[in-house]
């Protein structure tokens, strides 16, 4: 599951026109399914604050920040793009590009 924020309802509206119901390969039955949401709730008690890195912006520093595991970097969302897989595990998003 991956959850997208557009900044314009018409770029929202071509991605849901251009991905909804699109195989993800010609190799497997499953289809890409888009929904649009209302708004999101999060415990951070139970997730890592890491997950979802703009819950604790005050709290955390360059110092305290988790390192991408492939370039060793801080993950600073407000200078890179970050995403975060299936199992939890977070990545600058142009390391998981190469």
């Amino acid at each position: 599951m991956v959850l997208m924020k557009f900044r314009e309802a018409e770029a929202a509206s071509e991605y849901y026109k251009q991905y909804n119901n699109r195989k993800f390969s010609s190799m497997e039955p499953e289809r890409c399914q888009v929904i649009y949401i209302e708004s999101v709730e999060i415990n951070s008690v139970i997730l890592p604050p890491y997950t979802f890195p703009f819950i604790h912006d005050d709290l955390i520093s360059e110092e305290t920040l988790p390192t991408c595991p492939v370039c060793l970097e801080p993950m600073d969302e407000h200078v890179t793009g970050l995403l975060t897989i299936i199992c939890q595990h977070t990545f600058h998003s142009h390391c998981l590009s190469k």
